[in-house]
């Protein structure tokens, strides 16, 4: 369903906005079982459609989905990775969003809809679900939840 919502979040960008982002995922298909929380992916999306401005306004945004599952020696884990081919996140907003989850952000404002996550996560999952921002050849958004059975679900 969330990437249902996905989809339907970026053909109402497209229709509203005229930003027509290329927009691409990759999904192994048992993975699709799995719950995850309500808007974790398009809160990437959103985020890739605001601030992934490309120098020249010809140049099409491109956003990738790739939803998989990640096997530790202790668990199984699903890995969801959002990337996007903007600048990529500036210094200070990684610095930001490096610190510690249980660390409130520093400025009110910043950063709502991945603080909103961050806050849902550790309801849901307590410390076992974790996210990663870094820069590679844009902005990436990475997030690991734990898988409660072997089926997925």
């Amino acid at each position: 369903k969330e990437l249902d919502f996905c989809q339907s979040y970026i053909e109402l960008r497209k229709r509203t906005t005229g930003l027509n982002p290329v927009y691409e995922v990759y999904c192994e298909e048992e993975t699709r079982a799995c719950m995850v929380p309500v808007l974790c992916i398009q809160t990437f999306l959103e985020n890739s459609c605001k601030y992934a401005k490309r120098p020249d306004p010809s140049e099409e945004l491109k956003i990738d989905v790739a939803v998989r599952f990640l096997d530790t020696e202790d668990q199984r884990l699903l890995d969801i990775t959002v990337r996007d081919n903007g600048p990529g996140y500036p210094a200070d907003v990684l610095e930001q969003l490096s610190q510690p989850p249980d660390q409130e952000p520093e400025e009110e404002g910043k950063q709502i809809g991945i603080d909103n996550l961050r806050r849902r996560c550790r309801i849901l999952y307590g410390d076992r679900a974790e996210l990663f921002f870094y820069n590679e050849e844009g902005a990436v958004s990475e997030m690991l939840l734990p898988v409660k059975g072997g089926d997925g679900k």
